[in-house]
């Protein structure tokens, strides 16, 4: 199945600081449940939120605990968070877009293949929009307290209790 990945990471990305707002609503204390609330906020935009499911989660959960931990994201530098941050929500687009029926299996294997591309050419405007939310909470005193992804031990943790198995 052929589909413009490209039109899909690009409307996601402008509507970036929204979806960092509305995952700011739920206070937790880590990076691993801000990626799972942002795959779930991207899922929303595709399909119905009712049938976000926990194998969904445990996509996310797998995702964070490899290629979205912070030693794959170091390259990154200080953009690390915001990327790993705007994957997941991608990510949880490209399930919600599956779970409608608005691309196949062949069209989520694409959408994640480009995935990273994307990620690589976008990264400064991602960085820039995640700031900016950032930047947002801090002023309307929305600070959550939330472990900064720094901290390996609570990202890994946090991932780790999700079930894994599907149902």
């Amino acid at each position: 199945m052929s589909w413009d990945t490209s039109g899909l990471f690009g409307t996601l990305l402008d509507t970036f600081t929204e979806a960092l707002r509305e995952a700011d609503n739920t206070a937790t204390a880590s990076a691993a449940a801000e990626g799972i609330r942002l795959a779930r906020i991207g899922f929303s935009r595709s399909a119905p939120p009712d049938r976000w499911s926990v194998d969904h989660e445990a996509i996310i959960a797998i995702r964070l605990g490899g290629e979205l931990s912070q030693p794959e994201m170091d390259w990154y530098g200080e953009a690390a968070d915001a990327v790993s941050a705007f994957a997941c929500y991608s990510l949880g687009a490209l399930l919600g877009k599956q779970a409608a029926s608005q691309v196949d299996a062949g069209g989520w294997m694409l959408g994640d293949a480009h995935l990273p591309a994307f990620l690589a050419l976008e990264n400064e405007r991602i960085s820039a929009e995640y700031a900016r939310a950032r930047r947002e909470r801090q002023v309307d005193g929305r600070a959550t307290g939330r472990k900064h992804r720094s901290d390996p031990f609570t990202a890994r943790e946090d991932a780790s209790r999700v079930s894994t198995q599907p149902t």
